[in-house]
C-alpha cells in the first residue's frame, strides 16, 4: 500500500508519515525543503521528494513523474492549502 503525504516536515504530516511507515506502507512524502529533514528519510518505506504545493509547474512535473495508480491514499497536510480554502 502507498500513501502520498504533503507537508510532512512537522505536525500531523510528520506523525502520519511515521505512523504509516511503522505499518509497513510505502510513504511518498513531499516538502518544499527536504534537505532540512533527515529524520523521515531514515524511516523504512519513506521516499522524500521535493514539492512546493503552491507552485503549479512543480505539481505538474511531479504528477507526471509519480504513477497515480500506485497511490492508495492522499493526505494533504500542508498548511498551504489553508490559503486556497478561504
Amino acid at each position: 500500500k502507498t500513501i502520498f503525504i504533503t507537508g510532512p516536515s512537522s505536525g500531523i504530516g510528520k506523525e502520519t508519515t511515521k505512523f504509516f511507515s511503522d505499518k509497513s506502507w510505502r510513504v511518498i512524502a513531499t516538502m518544499r525543503n527536504p534537505e532540512k529533514d533527515s529524520d523521515l528519510a531514515n524511516l523504512p518505506g519513506v521516499i522524500i521528494k521535493k514539492l512546493d504545493v503552491t507552485d503549479s509547474e512543480q505539481i505538474l512535473n511531479f504528477a507526471v513523474a509519480v504513477p497515480v495508480l500506485s497511490v492508495v491514499f492522499l493526505l494533504p497536510s500542508s498548511d498551504q492549502y489553508q490559503e486556497y480554502a478561504q
